[in-house]
Formats: structure tokens, C-alpha cells, sequence
């Protein structure tokens, strides 16, 4: 005849609940964090998209929270235009508005201006991109050409450093 006998360890017992309650308190705490920098990222990205629309300028906004979402970065990619040549004044408005109507802290605003591939047609038709081009094209001294390869290898043979000059005495 065999007999089992079964002891419970009681203490052990509680040590592993005791660990499997905080991972779940742990994982529970991770998903509320994770869905308030969410909920977070859409009212700052709101607020700032409704303040440029306010202000006619049509733009995409994302934000990206930062140190745990106390802060955020606001990504603004947006067509040039003329409204947006002082767009680091646009940027302190954007981000006092944002701090107004969600208190959170805007850290740094980052604007894309993609320029669109152009003929020279439409080039002349958008107003904006042509006085940016006809400045850039006025600039003393500034021309693009071709030059054979022996040209450049000499050039930069000549930006090398070579052995210090020799100190005269006198």
C-alpha cells in the first residue's frame, strides 16, 4: 500500500500570489499610462490643428509624447506658404494655445515643408516657390556647373592637411 501526502507551504502560497497581484497591478498601471499619452497625443494634436485651421493654414499634425508624458513634441508637416515664413512666431503661438486649453507642455514644434515636384511651368503659376527660386538664382556669386573629375581631384587634394608650414626664425 502507498500513501501521498500533500503539505501546503502557506508561506510560499502567499509569496507567488503576492508577486502575481503586482505583475497584474503592474501591467494594469503600464495600459493606463499607455492610454492617457494617447488620449494626451490626440488633444494636443487637436488643439494645434484647430488653431492653425483657425488661422488658414492647412496642416497635419502628430505629437509624440516625451519624459513620460508630462511633455510632448508636435510634428507639423504643411504645404509653403507665405503665412508660414515666420513660422517660428506660428510655433510660440502653437504652443501657448496648446498650453491654455489642455495645460500640457508643448517642448519643441517641428514643421516639413515637402516642396512638390515642379515643371517649370507650374513653377512660374505658384507665386511663392518662384520668389523663392528667383532669390536663391540672385545670390552674387553662386553658379552650378559641370567640371571634369581631374578638376574636383585637385581641388581636393588641395583641402587636405599636409605636414604643418616649417617655423621661420628671425
Amino acid at each position: 500500500m502507498v500513501t501521498v501526502s500533500i503539505v501546503f507551504n502557506l508561506q510560499a502560497l502567499y509569496v507567488v500570489a503576492a508577486v502575481l497581484v503586482s505583475l497584474f497591478a503592474y501591467v494594469l498601471f503600464l495600459k493606463g499610462r499607455d492610454r492617457r499619452n494617447r488620449v494626451a497625443m490626440h488633444r494636443v494634436s487637436d488643439v494645434a490643428s484647430s488653431y492653425l485651421r483657425a488661422n488658414g493654414i492647412d496642416a497635419h499634425v502628430t505629437s509624440y509624447p516625451v519624459l513620460g508624458g508630462r511633455r510632448f513634441v508636435v510634428l507639423v508637416e504643411s504645404m509653403p506658404s507665405e503665412k508660414l515664413r515666420s513660422s517660428h512666431v506660428v510655433e510660440l503661438a502653437v504652443i501657448e494655445e496648446v498650453r491654455k486649453h489642455t495645460g500640457f507642455v508643448v517642448e519643441r514644434v517641428f514643421w516639413r515643408f515637402p516642396i512638390p515636384v515642379l515643371s517649370k511651368d507650374e513653377i512660374r503659376d505658384d507665386l511663392y516657390l518662384a520668389q523663392g527660386f528667383k532669390s536663391g538664382l540672385r545670390e552674387a556669386g553662386y553658379t552650378v556647373d559641370e567640371a571634369p573629375l581631374e578638376q574636383f581631384e585637385h581641388a581636393f587634394s588641395q583641402l587636405k592637411p599636409g605636414p604643418p608650414p616649417a617655423a621661420s626664425s628671425h
